[in-house]
């Protein structure tokens, strides 16, 4: 992987799972951690690369697993990158193409003045990569701030 980020000004991660499957052998340890652990190794050796995690703003109460592994990671990372790590903390991404999402963003999108809601940060897959593109950009973003 050296080779291919060894002229990158950034580096994006948004590798990961929504749900383990332990009959299958994948956890959020081996799906979601490791494969950013691995990133950020590569990283402190490219003092010019910039690292952006796609993270979580919040979940309801049965996604802790999943909460706990994407907060080790931003740990890791601005402990391994100080000054070059980037966290956004979107909530469900949606888009029309993807009805898995795309349902349940509406739906929650529509809830947001509730504040458990609030929290859950429905989003559009248009609206975070213009905020993705913003922060590229060196600007400031809303998603970089937890709710």
């Amino acid at each position: 992987m050296q080779h291919i980020i060894a002229d990158a000004y950034w580096v994006i991660d948004a590798v990961g799972i929504l749900l383990p499957n332990p009959i299958r052998g994948i956890t959020y340890k081996n799906s979601s951690y490791e494969p950013a652990k691995h990133l950020i190794n590569q990283l402190i050796r490219q003092t010019n690369t910039n690292f952006l995690f796609v993270s979580a703003n919040s979940g309801p109460f049965f996604m802790k697993p999943y909460l706990n592994a994407k907060r080790a990671v931003e740990r890791l990372m601005k402990q391994s990158l100080p000054g070059r790590a980037y966290i956004v903390y979107p909530g469900i991404i949606y888009d029309k193409t993807r009805l898995s999402s795309f349902i349940p963003g509406i739906l929650l999108s529509h809830l947001v003045k509730v504040p458990y809601f609030k929290k859950l940060r429905p989003i559009s897959r248009q609206s975070f990569s213009l905020e993705i593109q913003r922060i590229l950009n060196g600007q400031h973003s809303y998603l970089e701030e937890k709710i």
